[in-house]
């Protein structure tokens, strides 16, 4: 059977996200190519890249590249996606396009759940042949102990707000691919790191490097879980005087535990 012409592959990609740090350096493969891959080596001709940004004035994150052009949209807003969507037909779509660090909780549903559920239906609409979703293991959770691994099966269990966000948003990309609407692929990218990354990375990485950050022995994270379960986070980390509680460490053990890592703050 052959391919409708609408949904047969064409040049045109299309970014969400495009002028954030992840999107930005994905625009930058995708024009130049990546040196390093053999079969990507080369950027396809002739470039066509189409991203959606907040303010058009954010055009200046592509310096020296050519064949991109922004388009303003809000994630939020219905029908604020139409021009970026415009004559889309048989493009290949990368939604990077989402909020971790938010100034309203109100946000992670409205941007990365309504807001991908927004671009799901304006893709398919459009005729977009394949949605590239970029999504977290903050669906998954917290690994209940250090040699535990997920994999594609693993069940949901969210981990905070932003967790059940990106469910959600899963949720929305899993249910069109299934009806046969557009291709879908999600990719769970649980932290990535390169040139451009925001000041935190940077930091973050330094302080291991110096040996300044510090993570407990799993004998040390297992009795601080065991003490979490039996007696709630803050008890055990007055129970722990002495021993660094961290928010990695608080985190990891949380974990183990079943618990919030931020229990003793709502106490």
């Amino acid at each position: 059977m052959s391919t409708p012409p609408e949904l047969r592959p064409r040049a045109l990609t299309l970014v969400t996200g495009g002028s954030g740090w992840l999107g930005a350096r994905l625009v930058e493969a995708l024009a130049r190519g990546l040196p390093d891959v053999p079969a990507l080596a080369r950027p396809v001709s002739p470039v066509e890249i189409r991203c959606l940004v907040r303010d058009p004035a954010e055009a200046s994150a592509f310096p020296g590249l050519t064949g991109i052009t922004c388009v303003p949209g809000d994630l939020t807003v219905s029908g604020s996606l139409d021009a970026f969507f415009e004559g889309a037909q048989g493009a290949t779509l990368f939604h990077c396009a989402g909020v971790i660090h938010p100034r309203r909780a109100a946000d992670f549903e409205a941007i990365n759940a309504a807001g991908t559920r927004r671009v799901v239906e304006a893709a398919a609409a459009a005729g977009v042949r394949r949605l590239v979703h970029v999504s977290s293991n903050s669906p998954f959770g917290a690994n209940p102990r250090r040699d535990h691994l997920f994999d594609e099966a693993a069940p949901y269990n969210p981990y905070m707000g932003y967790g059940r966000s990106k469910m959600a948003a899963e949720q929305a990309v899993w249910a069109a691919g299934e009806a046969g609407r557009l291709e879908t692929v999600i990719v769970r990218a649980p932290w990535f790191y390169g040139p451009g990354q925001p000041d935190r990375q940077t930091q973050f990485f330094s302080m291991i490097r110096r040996g300044g950050f510090p993570l407990m022995g799993d004998d040390d994270l297992q009795e601080l879980a065991d003490d979490i379960k039996a007696h709630g986070l803050r008890e055990a980390i007055w129970t722990h005087d002495g021993k660094i509680i961290d928010g990695r460490n608080r985190y990891l053990a949380c974990g183990m535990a079943g618990r919030s890592p931020f229990e003793a703050e709502r106490s």
